[in-house]
């Protein structure tokens, strides 16, 4: 049993490496902010899972109740991280909302950790993971008109079928917290339940990088769109004034059109400049 936990372990690991090296490679080539926020959500998903594979080699009680402590923090933060980097696509998420959160997901456990009763509060903790996923998860499904419009059928699909397993991963994960079986991140399940777990949570981590990578694909394709569309009705124009200003000058021998013709000629320059400088 304990082969199949190193295993299933080692897969979301793997897993959360490749999104930490994805993410890492967007933010670099785009200097967006939401990939810094996704980079540490998977930074802290690693942590987490880190310490569980830990865990296995780890028998003294004191410092597993601190395993469990630091796995509790650090996968909430990852799944905090994480669901804001990806709904940072579509709508700024208030900064207090997120310190709030953050907050309540660092000092909650720590304070939690004095108390005798440590493991039966992390079935709360657990709990409140759950209805943040849930809150954040569910705006895409609310807004659904808006979000179609700058993702693909086939994104969307990945995104409910990523949310379906995320719902999946997060009540099995509540549950088994309520009986005993897993404390913070850590595994004591049976086996149907504990390869049922593993598969859940090797699902989500996969999931959710190839998710990011389908609504990064489709955001450059929709700005590509719409800046094609834009350049090209901007550079129309000024082709437009051009010509007019040419056939005055031929018609009326009107020297102060070439004023005209250098000014919009600078436009075009411009605008090709800011053609050039954009980077997908």
């Amino acid at each position: 049993m304990n082969e199949i936990i190193v295993l299933g372990l080692l897969f979301a690991l793997l897993s959360r490496f490749i999104g930490l090296i994805i993410s890492i490679g967007f933010y670099n080539s785009l200097r967006d902010k939401k990939f810094i926020k996704l980079v540490l959500g998977w930074f802290f998903w690693i942590c987490a899972g880190t310490l569980n594979l830990s865990s296995e080699i780890i028998n003294q009680v004191p410092t597993n109740d601190i395993v469990i402590l630091l796995n509790t923090i650090f996968s909430a933060l990852g799944d905090i991280f994480v669901l804001i980097g990806v709904i940072s696509y579509f709508r700024k998420i208030p900064n207090n909302m997120f310190i709030i959160l953050t907050s309540i997901f660092v000092i909650g456990p720590i304070l939690a950790y004095s108390i005798p009763s440590f493991r039966s509060l992390l079935s709360v903790i657990s709990l409140l993971r759950l209805f943040v996923t849930i809150f954040f998860t569910v705006i895409p499904i609310i807004e659904r008109k808006r979000f179609k419009k700058q993702l693909s059928n086939k994104t969307y699909f990945w995104f409910y079928i990523t949310t379906i397993i995320i719902y999946l991963y997060t009540v099995s994960y509540f549950l088994l917290t309520l009986q005993g079986k897993i404390y913070g991140g850590i595994i004591n399940a049976p086996g149907l339940e504990l390869i049922i777990y593993l598969f859940l949570l090797d699902s989500t981590t996969f999931l959710v990088v190839i998710l990011v990578n389908q609504i990064e694909y489709d955001i450059s394709s929709y700005y590509k769109f719409e800046l094609k569309d834009k350049y090209s009705h901007d550079l129309g124009n000024i082709l437009q004034r051009l010509y007019t200003a040419s056939d005055l000058i031929r018609e009326e021998k009107d020297l102060k059109m070439l004023d005209i013709i250098e000014k919009n000629i600078k436009e075009a320059a411009e605008l090709i400049k800011e053609i050039r400088d954009i980077s997908f």
